[in-house]
This record gives C-alpha cells, sequence and structure tokens, in this order.
C-alpha cells in the first residue's frame, strides 16, 4: 500500500512539473499551464539566441512583470494528441506594440515569424480580433516550441490560452468585449440622463458628473482595444489622458457634492493642488512621453482618492448623513484601483479579480453616483414643489388682502365719486337756473319796443351754454356728452327762440361722444352759425338751413349750409357774433374752418378729440 500511495504520488508530482502542454481529443480551450519567460534589457536579442538561451524562468500562463523597459520572451512547449492540427493561441490582451510568434520549420529549417501588434491593422491580421491572436499548427503526435516576444509601453501582464478554431471564434460572442459593450451602454444612457437633470436644474456638480462619466467612458473605450476596429490605435496613448480628466471632474463633482468649501475649504485646496499636478503630468505624458510621467499620474490619482475618502469621512461626521452611499462606492472604487495598480506593477498576480475588479467598481460608482444624484433631483424637485405650493398660497392669501382692500378702496372711491357727481350736478343745476333767471330777464326786455332782435341773438348764446349744464343735470356721463343730441336740442331750442314758421332746419348727425370743452365751444359755434344764417337771410319767407356732423378718422367735422347769404365779411368783420365763432374755435384742438359760398353759404369745421392727440 505505501508503494502504491508513493507511486502515485510520484506521478503526481511528474505532471504537476510538467511545463509541456499536451492538446487532446476534445479540448476547447487550455488556459492553465506553464511558460518560460526570458528579459532581453539589451531588446537586441534574435530568435536563435533566445532559443539557445538557458537563462528561461518557470511562470504561469497568467503573467505580471510590471512596468519593464525590457522585451519579454515566453517560450510555451507543446503536444499535439488530439485529431486537429489548427489552433489559435491567444495573449487576451490588446496593447503590445510588437506581438510577433516564433517557431522553427524542420521541414525547412529556418525559423518562422508571424507578427502581430496593436498597430497592425485589423484587416491584414491573421485572427482579426482586437486581442493579439496567432493561428500555429502541429501535426499529430509531434511537439513543438513556440517563442513569443513582446514589447510595449504599458505594463507586461497577458493570459495566454491555447484554443481550438472552432471554440476560439464561438466563445467570441461571450468574451470579455460582451461586458464592455454593456459597460458603454449603460453610461451613455448616464450621461445623456444627467445631462438632462443638468439642463433642468443648472446645477454644476451635474455637469461636472457628466463630465466624470464621459472621460470615463474614453477611458474605457480606449483600453478595451475597440480603436482596433475603427484602425484609431495610433491615439491609445494621446487618449490616456482621459484618465486625469476623469479623475479631475469626480474630484469637481465630489467638492460640488459634499459642499466641501463650507464644510472642509482646506481638503478643497489641497484637492485644486493636486488637480494642478495631476493635468500637468498628463499634459507631460502627452507631449514628452508616456512613461515615467504615467506612473506620476497613478500615484496622484491615489493621493485624489485619499483626500476624497478622508473628506467625505469628515464631513459625514459633521451630520452630512447622507454622504454614506458617496463613502461607500468611492471606498470600494478606491480599493479596486489600489489592487489594480499593485497589479499593474506586478506585485499581485494576474487573476480576474485582480484584472477587471477596477472595471466592475468603476461601474459600480458610477451607478451608485447616478443614484445619488437622481434622488437628489427628487429632492430638490419635492422642496421646488413645496416652495412653489407655499408661494402658491401666500399668493392666493396676498390676492384675498389685496381684493379686500381694493374693495374697501372701491367702496369709498365710490362713494367719494357718488358724492362729487352730486356736488357737480348741483352746481350744474344751480348754473342752469341762473342760465335760465338771466334768459328770463332777457326774454322780458325783448319784449319792449325795438329791443327784440338785440337780445333774441342773447338769449340763443346763454341758451346754447345752459343746455350742456342741463344736460349734464340728467346724464349719468359728466366727461362726454352726445353730439347728436345736444345738437338737435339746440336746434330746437333756437327755432322756438325766432318763431319763424318757414324756418326749416335739417340735421345729419352720426352718434359722437365729445368732451364736456369742447362741446361748449361747439355749442357757441354753432349758435352763432345757425343765429347769423337766419338774421341776415334776404328771404325770411324761406331759410332753410343744412347741419352735418360726423367723424372721419380722428377728426370731428361740422358742416352748416344755409340758402341765404351767410356773413358778409366787409360789414361783420368787427361784429360780436364773428369775434366769439373765432374764440370758441381756438379753444378746440388742432381746428381749422372756412366759409364759401356754394348755392348759399357754408361753414365748415375740424378738429380733433383732444383723447386722440398725440
Amino acid at each position: 500500500m505505501k508503494y502504491l500511495i508513493s507511486l502515485f504520488l510520484f506521478i503526481n508530482f511528474l505532471y504537476a512539473n510538467s511545463s509541456t502542454l499536451v492538446l487532446e481529443d476534445g479540448f476547447s480551450i487550455n488556459e492553465n499551464f506553464e511558460i518560460s519567460y526570458l528579459k532581453d534589457s539589451s531588446n537586441e536579442l534574435n530568435i536563435e539566441e533566445i532559443a539557445n538561451s538557458n537563462d528561461f524562468q518557470k511562470n504561469s500562463n497568467k503573467f505580471s512583470f510590471g512596468y519593464l523597459p525590457d522585451t519579454i520572451w515566453i517560450k510555451i512547449d507543446l503536444k499535439n494528441k488530439s485529431s486537429k492540427e489548427d489552433f489559435i493561441l491567444s495573449i487576451n490582451e490588446h496593447f503590445y506594440e510588437q506581438a510577433n510568434l516564433y517557431y522553427f520549420d524542420d521541414s525547412k529549417k529556418l525559423w518562422k515569424i508571424s507578427k502581430n501588434g496593436v498597430f497592425k491593422p485589423i484587416n491584414k491580421r491573421d485572427i482579426q480580433t482586437s486581442k493579439l491572436a496567432f493561428n500555429f499548427k502541429i501535426q499529430q503526435n509531434n511537439s513543438q516550441t513556440i517563442f513569443i516576444e513582446l514589447k510595449g509601453k504599458y505594463p507586461y501582464f497577458g493570459n495566454i490560452a491555447v484554443y481550438s478554431k472552432d471554440y476560439f471564434f464561438t466563445s467570441k460572442l461571450l468574451n470579455i468585449d460582451s461586458f464592455f459593450i454593456f459597460q458603454f451602454g449603460i453610461l451613455f444612457i448616464i450621461i445623456v440622463f444627467n445631462l438632462f437633470l443638468w439642463l433642468s436644474l443648472k446645477e454644476k456638480v451635474y455637469i461636472y458628473y457628466v463630465g466624470y462619466t464621459f472621460f470615463a467612458l474614453v477611458y474605457l473605450i480606449n483600453i478595451s482595444g475597440f480603436l482596433i476596429y475603427f484602425d484609431l490605435q495610433q491615439y491609445m496613448y494621446k487618449l490616456h489622458f482621459s484618465v486625469s480628466l476623469c479623475i479631475i471632474f469626480l474630484a469637481l463633482f465630489s467638492i460640488e457634492y459634499f459642499e466641501a468649501k463650507k464644510y472642509f475649504k482646506a481638503s478643497v485646496l489641497v484637492l485644486k493642488i493636486l488637480i494642478l499636478l495631476l493635468f500637468v503630468f498628463a499634459f507631460m505624458m502627452i507631449a514628452i512621453s508616456y512613461s515615467p510621467w504615467n506612473n506620476y499620474m497613478n500615484h496622484i490619482i491615489t493621493l485624489i482618492l485619499i483626500t476624497l475618502i478622508i473628506s467625505s469621512i469628515k464631513i459625514y461626521k459633521k451630520g452630512q448623513y447622507f454622504l454614506k452611499y458617496y463613502i461607500f462606492a468611492i471606498s470600494i472604487y478606491f480599493t479596486s484601483v489600489i489592487i489594480f495598480i499593485l497589479f499593474l506593477t506586478g506585485v499581485l498576480e494576474y487573476n480576474y479579480f485582480n484584472r477587471y475588479s477596477y472595471l466592475y467598481s468603476l461601474c459600480l460608482e458610477i451607478i451608485v453616483f447616478a443614484l445619488i444624484l437622481s434622488n437628489r433631483y427628487n429632492i430638490i424637485k419635492n422642496e421646488q414643489i413645496k416652495t412653489q405650493n407655499e408661494l402658491i398660497s401666500l399668493q392666493i392669501n396676498q390676492n384675498k388682502l389685496l381684493e379686500n382692500e381694493v374693495e374697501k378702496k372701491t367702496l369709498k372711491l365710490t362713494k367719494l365719486v357718488k358724492e362729487r357727481e352730486l356736488l357737480v350736478k348741483e352746481v350744474f343745476h344751480r348754473v342752469k337756473n341762473n342760465f335760465h333767471v338771466i334768459t328770463a330777464f332777457l326774454w322780458f326786455e325783448s319784449k319792449k319796443e325795438g329791443n327784440k332782435h338785440r337780445f333774441t341773438e342773447l338769449i340763443n348764446r346763454i341758451k346754447s351754454m345752459s343746455l350742456i349744464h342741463e344736460y349734464l343735470c340728467n346724464s349719468k356721463d359728466l366727461i362726454d356728452i352726445d353730439v347728436k343730441e345736444y345738437i338737435d336740442e339746440l336746434v330746437k331750442t333756437i327755432v322756438q327762440t325766432y318763431s319763424i314758421p318757414t324756418l326749416q332746419i335739417n340735421t345729419n348727425i352720426e352718434k359722437i361722444n365729445i368732451e364736456f370743452e369742447n362741446m361748449m365751444s361747439l355749442g357757441v359755434i354753432a349758435n352763432e352759425i345757425i343765429s347769423n344764417s337766419i338774421k341776415h337771410h334776404p328771404k325770411e319767407n324761406n331759410i332753410v338751413l343744412e347741419i352735418n356732423c360726423y367723424k372721419k378718422n380722428d377728426s370731428v367735422i361740422l358742416i352748416i349750409i344755409d340758402n341765404g347769404l351767410g356773413f358778409d365779411g366787409n360789414i361783420q368783420k368787427n361784429g360780436l357774433g364773428l369775434e366769439l365763432i373765432k374764440d370758441f374755435i381756438n379753444k378746440l384742438p388742432n381746428a381749422k374752418y372756412s366759409f364759401y359760398k356754394e348755392n348759399g353759404t357754408v361753414f365748415e369745421l375740424s378738429f380733433k378729440e383732444k383723447n386722440n392727440e398725440n
């Protein structure tokens, strides 16, 4: 029994230390085997020197050597025990500037080379994928040693795997590229969503977050190798600048989100200095060389993340408990970044967690921050709605108060207006009575022999003014007077005064309202023209007058036509009637008048209403 156990352990020991990868029937992928590697510090060794070297060291096919200026040579021993002869070897990374595969052709006794590298266009590659992969062939039951030459500016790491051809092209649909595409979609949606939030709220925290997410998306596109599909890989080193911009916007977002200027001013100063240094190092990386400025960038990024964590914890302790989700997300992200940096420097070995955990953490952090900002948006909107409701309630109360005040003032003013109207009507009534008394005295005087014609004109003049006061006494409107009503009443009064049976006065007057002062002047003018037309008419038995009044544009037109001689300019130029007409015409705004003969005498007057003047 002891011998069997010893034999079993010996066989396991042999297989465990075997450096030859055996390809057997039914295998699809082999990614757990041993390789040998050699660091060429001179960067000048050729394949023959490498093949004869005894300086190779053992390592897992999942390797992480850190930042090196050397060329790395990898040696893989293969034995084909399967029924297939065509296979694919992939490094499962895209960024090496040189990735050349060498094998010795026994039939031709020479070394064959298959060249590849990140800058080789994808349409010229044997395997058209962003990852560096090679076709190779091993005859059945034969062994083959393959050498891979790697050279690049990024750290040296990778996961060398051997695939059957069928499995390789099938697995491409479900490889790490699918995860990157999923991340791209999430980040794009988050960018658009938060851009709308920023447009809605106009808060800087949202535009900083959009900047952070956008440059995180650019960084992911760059490191995923997707630029190769569009033949844009020549920009991969320059686009590494997106890392610094991503962290800069993260710092600005954080300062704004937890109000560091208010609660922890010292951290703001430190972060601003670190942001400036990060920007300078990123610029130097683009302008001068990728190394060592990229390492300096990583150190500054680490310091920024540490400062953000310390600041958020300190502010959290001051009572800003909403920061607990921020602290949770950024702590996980910081931990994953530290793991990734240790992995890049070769301290940690290659495995899927060390290689991709920071990508998962970045995605998690961005999603958590998006949820935080969405919640912030809801809080702000609810506060706005609450404030709006309070303002609406306040406005309603203010409106009610104003309505009450307006109602009180209106009642008071209405009372005052009514009192004023009563007083004004009382004044008009007393003036009208005084006019009537004066008219009565004049009427008695006119009955005396020889005074009739002298007093008739005075009576009509006074009545023309008295009519206005009488009109206002009975009117609700103390400002505007109806021209038609007034002139019709004036004509009736004149006809009664002169008592001439054959006197005929025809009126054609539109319904026009004009102001009291203008109506007073118009009444006196109309009275004088009509009275003088009657007085100077040569045929007392056949007196016909026509009065027209209408509005044209913004002017009032008065036309009086008689079939007599009208005014005699030579005789009447110094008469009281004509002087009265001129004086009252001058009181009308923009007034113009004229006398002319046309089958009688025509008087034409036009003036503008005061409320139409410019």
